[in-house]
């Protein structure tokens, strides 16, 4: 219970010493808070110590018993890895709405990109070599493959083909878009 709690070692060994069975030294205590990390896979959390040690001592002010505490202890540091993990969600979110808007800021200026979605599109858009080519999902679950003009959910150009996947449509792309294109007679 007070494993990665960083209840101090000698508080614990008192605590514990109140308990029957034989004499407990600080050794005992911090060996034995050593192996139940390891066998348990639980750690302290370096950056959660003096959160931790602030709930303790205000606890021990009080005189609140050491498994309360350590009780305690455990919903301070699930909360705080909860809210530690919802940040790292939103910033990952954020990270890539940002790297979104700028795959689409490269498509729309005309720059080559690999496959790239307009805000509220079904489709997929891709440059390569200067030529813009849609990616459409059919209802029987394979990729059609367009060569278009323009960035237009509807504007069908040339079909290059239909595919089981996106990696055999980029396939395709990478090796139409370097063909020569032969000017009608």
């Amino acid at each position: 219970m007070a494993v990665g709690c960083w209840i101090p070692a000698d508080d614990l060994r008192m605590a514990l010493n109140r308990l029957p069975g034989p004499p407990l030294t600080r050794t005992d205590v911090t060996q034995r808070m050593l192996e139940m990390e390891e066998e348990q896979s639980t750690y302290s959390h370096d950056d959660l110590k003096a959160g931790c040690l602030a709930i303790y001592e205000e606890e021990k002010a009080q005189g609140t018993d050491i498994a309360a505490i350590a009780s305690r202890l455990r919903i301070h540091i699930e909360d705080e890895r909860t809210r530690q993990q919802e940040e790292v969600n939103v910033r990952y979110r954020q990270l890539r709405g940002e790297e979104a808007a700028q795959r689409r800021d490269r498509l729309t200026s005309g720059a080559d990109i690999g496959w790239t979605r307009l805000q509220g599109s079904k489709v997929w858009y891709c440059r390569t070599n200067g030529r813009l080519y849609r990616l459409s999902a059919t209802p029987n679950k394979r990729w059609r493959l367009h060569r278009v003009a323009q960035l237009v959910d509807d504007a069908d150009g040339p079909l290059i083909g239909e595919y089981v996947g996106r990696r055999e449509a980029s396939a395709a792309v990478a090796s139409v878009a370097y063909q020569r294109e032969v000017p009608p007679r």
